[in-house]
């Protein structure tokens, strides 16, 4: 029994005295666990068991405590190595190793290196991952079931890296807090945790380097994807009318909206009787509720939220006062996505210049648009630029005349 208990004073200490105590403290407080050999529970056993794939971190574990097997037991691609100890469990208690711990883990007060227990802690019940939606951030990730013991991890991160404490969510019956990574956190995150040159999990470590090293993808807008047109050259199975369902008109194809799983590829409503449903739906006393309702929500936001004071260029990515950018009642916060720089140069580039061509000319050819067109030619404003235009028009044509035929 004394020497039982001589081997765990060596090993793990109160308060520790190596940042190895504390990593490993960090690994059993996570995965981890004391079993009892015996019914009488007169003698104890501490475990460490982890994937076949982490094999070597067993190992390790196995040298550290110096247990009598150096070889782990495998069971279901699990390995398993631990050492005896005595009943009396109240130097590893100190640090909050006990019996049926689960959900009750704590943040030892004991230890003296917090960035090795962290890694630790990562190494055990942690996950390091690149987001495959967004390649220019590093998800990570601590998992447990004692609340507790994450706000103290995140405590901890907030207080030597300065991250911000995150909220908790749920994640496989347990609790969990993450956090999305820039480069330049990821860096910090890495020279925290690596400054020692004892053991690591391998795998975690070089992910971690990867993005803190490695380039990231190029900040703008996606490539432009290549427009694929497939011209079926037999085209004799396509009828050259369809019939409408609802108004029972045989129209051409062309008069149907089109919808790729529909047969042929059209819908079974011809385009004016869907419009006129559409219209009728948005005439209902439902539809106007609910957009009544979604302006009475989208004004309390306005009011209740902060006017901003400084906002990220959608383009250029620079962080400018918030006068640099236009009014956007169709955005959040209310301005525009760019700056004003940014959209001066995207409307003045062919591809901007051929959409709004096409979509005025678009306007200009649906029924609104011929409406407000005729009421617009008679305006008072509309009258006047068509009297300047054809003066200049004639002025330009006499000159161009007297420039042709000086004599005459």
């Amino acid at each position: 029994m004394v020497a039982a208990n001589v081997w765990i004073a060596e090993k793990f200490p109160n308060p520790t005295t190596s940042p190895e105590q504390d990593y490993w403290l960090g690994f059993l407080m996570c995965d981890g666990y004391i079993q009892t050999t015996d019914p009488a529970k007169t003698c104890f056993s501490l475990h460490l068991e982890l994937a076949e794939v982490d094999i070597e971190t067993v190992h390790a574990f196995a040298e550290f405590i110096e247990a009598r097997t150096r070889k782990p037991k495998v069971n279901r691609k699990r390995v398993r190595v631990g050492k005896a100890c005595t009943k009396e469990m109240h130097l590893l208690a100190e640090h909050g190793i006990e019996q049926r711990k689960t959900g009750n883990e704590i943040y030892p007060e004991s230890i003296t290196n917090h960035a090795a227990f962290v890694r630790g802690v990562m190494d055990g019940d942690g996950s390091v991952n690149v987001n495959p939606k967004k390649a220019r951030s590093l998800e990570l990730a601590f998992y447990s079931q004692s609340v507790p013991f994450l706000e103290k991890v995140a405590a901890r991160l907030e207080k030597d890296l300065g991250f911000p404490i995150p909220k908790l969510g749920n994640a496989d019956g347990c609790k969990r807090v993450s956090y999305s990574l820039g480069k330049q956190r990821a860096k910090d995150l890495y020279n925290y945790l690596y400054s020692d040159e004892f053991h690591r999990l391998e795998r975690k470590q070089e992910i971690l380097r990867k993005f803190a090293d490695g380039p990231l993808p190029p900040i703008g807008r996606p490539a432009t994807r290549e427009v694929v047109t497939v011209v079926v050259e037999d085209s004799s199975f396509l009828p050259e009318t369809l019939t409408c369902n609802t108004c029972e008109v045989s129209k051409p194809l062309a008069g149907f909206p089109n919808n790729k799983k529909a047969k042929y590829g059209k819908e079974k409503k011809c385009k004016e009787c869907t419009s006129v449903e559409q219209k009728r739906r948005k005439a209902s006393p439902r539809a106007k509720a609910q957009e009544e309702a979604r302006k009475l929500k989208r004004e309390e936001v306005r009011l209740t939220t902060p006017a901003p004071t400084s906002k990220v260029c959608g383009d250029c990515k620079f962080k400018l006062p918030i006068g640099q950018f236009t009014r956007n009642a169709a955005t959040k916060d209310g301005y525009a996505l760019r700056c004003s720089h940014c959209q001066h140069v995207f409307r003045n580039t062919a591809e901007a210049k051929a959409s709004q061509k096409i979509s005025k000319e678009k306007y200009l050819a649906s029924e609104k648009g011929q409406t407000w067109n005729e009421a617009y030619q008679q305006t008072p404003e509309r009258k006047a630029s068509k009297k300047l235009a054809n003066a200049r028009y004639r002025a330009k044509v006499k000159a161009r005349s007297l420039a042709d035929h000086p004599e005459d």
